[in-house]
């Protein structure tokens, strides 16, 4: 009812996020690639590394929603939460495991940055990450993205996350 009025009264749909989860975590085997390597960091670099990823990785975008870094360090339970994607020496991507239930585990953000993706570097970092949830005890995990990122749906999708609730965000302008 409320949404009802509110798109009656000069809001719109701004935009809809999709929680998809996969139900059936099991740990296995950890993915291997031969040019990337993940790992920790420290929380203090790990906060300005996931600060500086994430606005490569979606800045050009309709969903970048920068954090600044005493947001992140407010938010962050464990460095070991944020893991960080490289190829070489060179940081190019980031996920963040979060703990939202028991038995739970999320990813919420995941980014590759601009011009390393499409190469498949965002399917082995979930990969990763969906084996870190694992490994720490989580037998289901939840990720989220914009409905309209359709190559992050068509990703999460491939390795069995499954729709689970639709999230709409109302706007007005004044």
């Amino acid at each position: 009812p409320a949404a009802r009025f509110l798109l009656k009264n000069g809001f719109d749909v701004e935009h809809e996020e999709w929680l998809l989860l996969k139900p059936d975590l099991t740990p296995g085997a950890p993915p291997s690639h031969p040019e990337l390597t993940w790992g920790t960091l420290p929380r203090a670099p790990a906060i300005h590394q996931f600060c500086a990823l994430y606005d490569r990785s979606f800045a050009p975008f309709p969903w970048y929603q920068p954090y600044t870094a005493p947001e992140a360090a407010a938010e962050l339970a464990e460095a070991r939460d944020l893991l960080f994607l490289r190829r070489g020496a060179v940081f190019i991507g980031f996920a963040w495991l979060r703990w939202p239930d028991e038995g739970v585990g999320q990813i919420e953000p995941m980014g590759i940055v601009a011009g390393e993706q499409g190469q498949g570097y965002g399917r082995y970092l979930l990969n990763v990450a969906l084996h870190q949830l694992a490994q720490r005890g989580a037998t289901q995990a939840q990720i989220g993205t914009w409905v309209d990122n359709e190559t992050a749906v068509a990703l999460y999708q491939s390795v069995g996350f499954r729709h689970q609730e639709t999230i709409t965000y109302l706007a007005c302008t004044v």
